[in-house]
């Protein structure tokens, strides 16, 4: 079986991120990816699994075999098509209060 954290840290630098980045943007715990990479760890729960599986768009088998021939890789998004994405990745966790009064101040923009 491949190394859980490399398989995620190569994920990340096909999709031109770092592993803090990728937990800030999929919510997952980036202690617990610390402790994977440290050896503390041998795996993350289901529930961070996912999380990350999710972001890159594979499967949680994939993501922990390193096989990602079953879900091939998405095709480049353009630097637009990024920033949306983790544009709407934050507003989903915002409270809904923030995320009115940041929709009012780009409407005056």
């Amino acid at each position: 079986m491949a190394n859980l954290y490399e398989n995620i840290e190569n994920l990340c630098k096909q999709r031109g991120v770092n592993v803090t980045t990728m937990c800030k943007e999929s919510g997952a715990s980036r202690g617990s990816l610390t402790d994977l990479k440290n050896g503390r760890k041998q795996t993350l729960k289901y529930e961070t699994l996912d999380k990350i599986a999710s972001y890159f768009g594979t499967s949680v088998d994939a993501l922990v075999s390193g096989d990602q021939k079953e879900n091939p890789p998405q095709q480049p998004q353009s630097e637009v098509d990024a920033a949306v994405e983790r544009i709407r990745k934050k507003l989903e966790s915002m409270p809904t209060a923030q995320r009115e009064a940041l929709m009012n101040l780009i409407e005056k923009m």
